[in-house]
């Protein structure tokens, strides 16, 4: 009997259903929104969102408050909040079933979120226990707000090709320049008893200067001065040769020259008579030579790129002499009838000339037509 008994007892245990194969039974009542916990959807018009959300939230604590902008559930409140001025804010509560309660609060600004967080508060108590009338009915709840139309993407900026430098046309292989200077001729040595100032003049020259900066020099200088009556003029041609050195807009052109210089003495309107001794003196003509310095700023004239000018300073030391009875000095004096000889002028031995310079420099085309 005892092994019948625990065999029936399996038995009804195989079969028995099990709590979750149970379905629900359809008189249970589902949890459902009521008007103390329905949702309300907030529009804010002008009003501190977020410190009158704070504000409200802690004063309904049981509703769900959702912004306009926000998801919106199937059953719920509207709130319209519009800060008409700083002192005076409206409300209009509008229920789902589109009854809708007007209020308006006018209080200083300092107090307007919290005092229309209380407000609010309080209607929607009013409403929950029946004890206010609506101003409006059938007042539809307003639709969610369309999203804003997204502008069209902005088209691709092509890029800007990147702009090629140009190449800068090669230096000519040859240019030529034609200058011209004045300058003030100081004798150094020997003392001759005469004035330093041995003469002042200006050269006419020409310069030739290839792509390498080898410069040929080619110039005609013409200086004089007056003294006791009587005027010394000298004419030197000088040939030579030098660098011409370039940056940017400055040049500095410095050369070597081999010179002969032709002068002659005039008293008023004739040749004066020169002796050496007591014998008649020749004027036989300064050879020798110089070294020039020439520094200058490069100038290019507007609309004139093809020449460019250089002014600046000529500086020269040359040293000369006259060929006879060796290597001397042009000493030139008066002798009076005492006996007593006044120097007057003077002409080579060492010279400097200091002065200034200007020289124009042009591209010369070959028979082909290029530089």
């Amino acid at each position: 009997m005892i092994v019948l008994g625990v065999a029936a007892t399996l038995l009804l245990t195989a079969v028995a259903p099990t709590s979750a194969d149970v379905p629900p039974s359809p008189d249970v009542e589902q949890p459902v929104t009521t008007r103390a916990t329905r949702p309300i959807v907030i529009q804010h018009l002008g009003l501190d969102v977020e410190g009158f959300t704070a504000a409200l939230r802690l004063r309904l604590p049981t509703h769900p408050l959702i912004a306009v902008k926000g998801p919106r559930p199937k059953l719920f409140d509207f709130v319209i909040i519009d800060r008409v001025s700083p002192e005076r804010t409206d409300i209009s509560l509008i229920t789902h079933e589109g009854a809708a309660y007007d209020r308006r609060i006018e209080v200083e600004e300092a107090q307007m979120v919290r005092t229309v967080a209380s407000t609010l508060a309080t209607l929607v108590s009013s409403i929950e226990a029946g004890d206010v009338l609506p101003d409006r009915t059938s007042v539809p709840i307003p639709p969610p707000p369309q999203p804003q139309p997204q502008p069209p993407p902005a088209p691709k900026a092509t890029p800007k090709p990147t702009p090629v430098a140009p190449v800068p046309a090669p230096p000519p292989r040859l240019e030529l320049s034609p200058t011209v200077d004045g300058a003030a001729i100081v004798g150094v040595a020997p003392q001759t008893g005469a004035s330093s100032l041995a003469a002042g003049g200006g050269q006419l020259g020409i310069d030739a200067r290839w792509r390498n900066g080898t410069v040929a020099t080619l110039g005609v200088r013409a200086a004089g001065r007056a003294a006791g009556g009587l005027s010394l003029v000298r004419v030197r041609i000088a040939v030579g040769a030098g660098y011409a050195a370039r940056w940017t807009n400055f040049e500095l052109v410095s050369t070597a020259a081999a010179t002969i210089e032709p002068w002659t003495v005039a008293q008023g309107s004739e040749r004066a008579r020169l002796e050496l001794g007591r014998r008649a003196a020749a004027t036989y003509p300064l050879v020798g030579g110089l070294i020039r310095v020439s520094p200058g700023v490069r100038l290019v004239p507007r609309g004139r790129s093809e020449i460019t000018l250089r002014l600046g300073a000529r500086i020269e030391a040359a040293g000369s002499f006259v060929t006879q009875d060796g290597a001397r000095t042009a000493d030139v004096g008066a002798e009076r009838t005492t006996g007593v000889r006044t120097p007057l002028l003077r002409a080579g031995g060492f010279e400097l000339a200091i002065g200034f310079e200007l020289a124009a420099w042009f591209g010369v085309r070959d028979r082909r037509g290029s530089r």
